[in-house]
C-alpha cells in the first residue's frame, strides 16, 4: 500500500507555512478595497460641495453662430444664454498641458491663479465688433506700437511693445503664424506690482460667426504653438455634426 500519511503530513506542513502569508495578503486586499471605497465616497461628497461639475454628463449644449457645441459638464465654467441682440456664450476651463477637465481630485489647481498656474480658460461667443487678426493688427494695434522694429522672442514670435500712455502700455504683443498659417496675435501683460501673475490671450475668428478667445499664464508662452494647436483641435471636437437638410 502507498504511504499516504507522509504526503498528508507534508501537505499540512505547507499549509501551516503558507497560512500566515494568506492572512496578510487577505488583510492587505481588504485594506486596499476599503481605502478605494472611502476615497470614492470622499470624492462624491466633495463633488457635491464644489462650484463646478466633476462629471462629463450631462453635457452643455450651446448654439453659437448657427453651430452647436456639446461641452462635457466637467469642462463647463460658465454659460450665458442668448439674449436680445446677443447670442449664447460659454466659458470652458481645463488644465495645461493636456487639457484635463475639472474633478474632485484636481479642483485646487483650478483655483490657483499664481504665475505658474496651469489654468486655461476658453471662451466661445459671437464675434460682436471684433475683426480678424490681420485687420486688428493694422487698424487697432499698429497705431499704439513703440517705434522701431520688433525683436525675435526666445519662442520664435515677433515681440512688440506699446508706447507709454496708450491703452496697451502695460502689455506686450507677440506675433507669428499658427499651424494653419493664420496670423497669431498674443497679448501678454507684463509682470509688475499690480500684476504679479501676468496672463496672455489670443482671440481668433473661427469664421464670420464664431469667436474663440483663450487665456493662460505668461509662463506658458514658450509652448504657444503646442498650446494653440491643442485648443483649436479641442474646440473643433466639441462641434456637433449638423443634421443634413
Amino acid at each position: 500500500m502507498e504511504n499516504t500519511g507522509g504526503h498528508q503530513d507534508q501537505y499540512g506542513k505547507y499549509l501551516r507555512i503558507l497560512q500566515p502569508f494568506f492572512w496578510v495578503f487577505a488583510a492587505l486586499f481588504l485594506i486596499a478595497l476599503l481605502s478605494f471605497y472611502l476615497q470614492q465616497s470622499q470624492d462624491e461628497t466633495m463633488a457635491r460641495d464644489l462650484p463646478f461639475a466633476v462629471h462629463p454628463e450631462p453635457q452643455e449644449n450651446v448654439r453659437i453662430g448657427g453651430k452647436l457645441y456639446r461641452v462635457p459638464g466637467n469642462y463647463v465654467r460658465a454659460v450665458k444664454e442668448a439674449e436680445e441682440n446677443q447670442g449664447s456664450e460659454i466659458a470652458i476651463h481645463a488644465l495645461l498641458p493636456d487639457l484635463d477637465p475639472y474633478s474632485a481630485r484636481n479642483w485646487e489647481e483650478f483655483e490657483d491663479y499664481g504665475a505658474n498656474s496651469s489654468l486655461l480658460v476658453i471662451y466661445l461667443s459671437g464675434p460682436g465688433l471684433t475683426v480678424g487678426s490681420e485687420e486688428r493688427m493694422s487698424r487697432v494695434y499698429k497705431g499704439f506700437l513703440s517705434s522701431g522694429a520688433p525683436w525675435l522672442s526666445s519662442f520664435n514670435l515677433e515681440h512688440y511693445t506699446f508706447r507709454a500712455g496708450t491703452l496697451y502700455a502695460d502689455q506686450d504683443l507677440f506675433v507669428g503664424r499658427d499651424d494653419s498659417d493664420r496670423l497669431a496675435l498674443f497679448l501678454c501683460f507684463r509682470e509688475g506690482p499690480l500684476v504679479p501673475s501676468p496672463g496672455c490671450s489670443r482671440t481668433v475668428l473661427l469664421d464670420d460667426k464664431v469667436m474663440l478667445t483663450y487665456r493662460f499664464r505668461r509662463n506658458h508662452m514658450a509652448r504657444w504653438r503646442e498650446l494653440d494647436s491643442k485648443v483649436r483641435h479641442f474646440v473643433s471636437s466639441l462641434e456637433a455634426e449638423q443634421p443634413q437638410p
